[in-house]
């Protein structure tokens, strides 16, 4: 299975402009047979804790209507990222649209202290988005806490695959942690974070994946909107960039 990291500079607060480079960028992972992109978390509308509640989306809003589309025509599993409407405090949450498939939902539900002021954590769910390789999904600070990481092997992942958004502070640690972890627990490993844009907060890019003995595979740089595709049995690897 091909699976990729996609790499997108989102807009705060712009979601129907974030929906057209989301497009862009599937269709190029689709062109090297990628059978599921990973965006970064809440790509959808840039990550802004203090405007979450504003743009929170439900999974039968109309904002996913092109990327259903896009699913189907192309056959490929699209996760975006996109904060989530609850009862009370929004949830940071990853849209799972599958082709010809109603849409899934994985809630962040181990939260960093920065975000409990404007999120509430999900349920403690199978974080399960493919069974065939198993891939996991962890949602940025879900790297960090060992029991995430455990329960995704325990149910079966031989991929994990870390939606995040980190800045230059936080890009490294992140990269040494995800290191660790395929090593550790012999598995692949795929980091899909937001490219730089000015007037938003810092992003560092960096998007990664690594092999199962912990090194790195590849990386993108800090600014360019683009792919990286990764065949998860042969660990070969295609980056592709949006022209």
């Amino acid at each position: 299975m091909k699976i990729a990291a996609a790499q997108i500079s989102s807009s705060i607060g712009h979601p129907s402009q974030n929906v057209s480079s989301h497009l862009k960028l599937v269709d190029l992972a689709a062109k090297h047979n990628a059978a599921l992109v990973v965006f970064p978390e809440l790509s959808l509308t840039g990550y802004e804790p203090s405007l979450a509640t504003k743009f929170a989306v439900a999974k039968d809003d109309c904002v996913f209507d092109a990327l259903q589309n896009s699913s189907d025509v192309n056959a490929v599993t699209i996760v975006a990222g996109a904060p989530l409407q609850c009862d009370g405090l929004p949830q940071i949450a990853a849209f799972i649209i599958a082709p010809c498939r109603p849409i899934r939902v994985y809630s962040k539900y181990y939260l960093h202290s920065d975000e409990e002021p404007y999120f509430s954590p999900g349920c403690c769910s199978d974080s399960l988005i493919s069974t065939d390789p198993g891939v996991s999904l962890a949602i940025c600070y879900e790297l960090s806490v060992q029991q995430h990481a455990q329960a995704a092997i325990d149910a079966g992942a031989s991929v994990y695959a870390a939606s995040v958004w980190k800045t230059t502070s936080g890009i490294r640690t992140a990269s040494e942690r995800l290191s660790w972890i395929a090593r550790n627990d012999s598995v692949n490993v795929l980091m899909a974070n937001g490219a730089s844009r000015k007037g938003t907060a810092e992003c560092a890019g960096g998007s990664a994946a690594w092999s199962r003995n912990g090194d790195l595979i590849a990386s993108l740089d800090s600014t360019s909107e683009a792919v990286l595709v990764m065949d998860s049995v042969s660990e070969d690897f295609v980056i592709a960039a949006v022209s």
